[in-house]
């Protein structure tokens, strides 16, 4: 018997999608070319390197991932909003509905009696 795979029916990952000012913006699929430059991007960043480098080299990578999405725009967004994207985009879409069930979990009461108490 032959094995195949089918490359071609590969789904690509880019299953995110960022919503900023009414504009989604479609992230783009990792390449191994590019995960080769992140690699090494990061190795390049000094471990001494201020939050403030660390910062900029994120919004970089920010670009790369939201290319529609330009650096001024992450560069002047409020931190809340740069921290949200910044999770959203390094996460896995699978990582981010995991986190999003957690909260739900934790507000139910332990199994025990009806004040919660196991």
């Amino acid at each position: 018997m032959t094995a195949m795979l089918n490359l071609d029916d590969l789904t690509s990952d880019a299953t995110k999608t960022l919503r900023l000012k009414g504009v989604d913006h479609q992230a783009t699929e990792l390449t191994v070319e590019g995960y080769i430059n992140r690699v090494k991007r990061a190795r390049a960043i000094p471990t001494d390197a201020g939050v403030d480098v660390q910062i900029a080299e994120t919004v970089k990578l920010l670009v790369e991932i939201f290319p529609t999405v330009g650096e001024a725009e992450f560069l002047t967004m409020p931190l809340r909003q740069l921290s949200a994207v910044i999770e959203f985009a390094l996460n896995a879409p699978e990582d981010i509905a995991k986190q999003a069930e957690q909260p739900a979990q934790a507000e139910q009461p332990a199994q025990g009696d009806q004040a919660g108490n196991a």
